[in-house]
């Protein structure tokens, strides 16, 4: 029980993981509910939504593991996190004023000397290292989510972003379902070059709209763009917790 409230009641919980598993099931949801009379009190209802509740619960629990794989892979892609790749010196997203300002809270705070250009050039492998190191000292110095507000908000939206990848497959999975049981319950009418009609006609468009959706929305770009925000959030906290 305690596990089921926290779904709502965190708001990492609820909207990195939760809403993530919404969005992927909300498709199938919308198609249950035109098929149902949900105002009608009955034993089938009651299935239904504790049916949907339980693969809800599942799904956010499942979320993790999955944008977690994910960000495994895109992590090999991009090189390192952004919050260890933008500390480089060989990377020119940040100006080498503020890079050098942030090089040298960050030797403050995590109390390791940061590589010069030509140490990491000649040892890119111990530099990373010192990065990481820089960037685990100081996530444990900005947990005060009131005090780290933004850097809060920005951590929820990558975690939103990189379940939503992760759920992806399976999302796409039931949209095309949904188009398959549309288009295979009015097949007659099909075969005569005709739209499913009716509710039919509702639940595919409601499936090709996902498809859609997912297919052009939530990718590997998106899910970096929001990295890259959140190291960029957490990389300006660094003036104020070595302070």
């Amino acid at each position: 029980m305690e596990a089921v409230l926290k779904k709502f009641t965190d708001p990492y919980e609820r909207k990195a993981r939760l809403y993530p598993a919404l969005v992927a099931v909300l498709p199938v949801v919308v198609a249950v509910a035109l098929h149902t009379d949900w105002l009608t009190l009955d034993v089938s209802n009651a299935v239904y939504v504790a049916i949907i509740a339980g693969i809800l619960f599942w799904l956010a629990g499942k979320a993790r593991d999955l944008g977690k794989a994910v960000e495994k892979r895109l992590v090999a892609q991009w090189g390192g996190m952004p919050s260890v790749t933008l500390l480089r010196h060989r990377d020119q997203r940040l100006d080498r004023y503020t890079k050098q300002r942030y090089h040298q809270a960050a030797e403050h705070l995590a109390g390791i000397p940061i590589p010069s250009s030509s140490d990491e050039e000649r040892d890119p492998v111990d530099a990373d290292e010192r990065y990481r190191a820089v960037t685990s000292a100081l996530l444990s110095r900005t947990r005060d989510t009131t005090e780290y507000a933004l850097l809060f908000k920005e951590n929820i939206n990558y975690g939103f972003w990189r379940n939503l990848r992760g759920l992806k497959p399976l999302a796409l999975a039931l949209a095309f379902l949904l188009v398959a049981i549309g288009v295979w319950h009015d097949f007659a009418l099909i075969r005569s070059f005709n739209l499913p009609d009716g509710l039919e006609l509702v639940v595919v468009g409601i499936g090709a709209v996902a498809l859609v959706a997912w297919g052009l929305t939530i990718t590997d770009d998106a899910v970096h763009r929001a990295a890259e925000s959140y190291a960029l959030r957490l990389l300006e906290a660094l003036d104020k917790a070595q302070a």
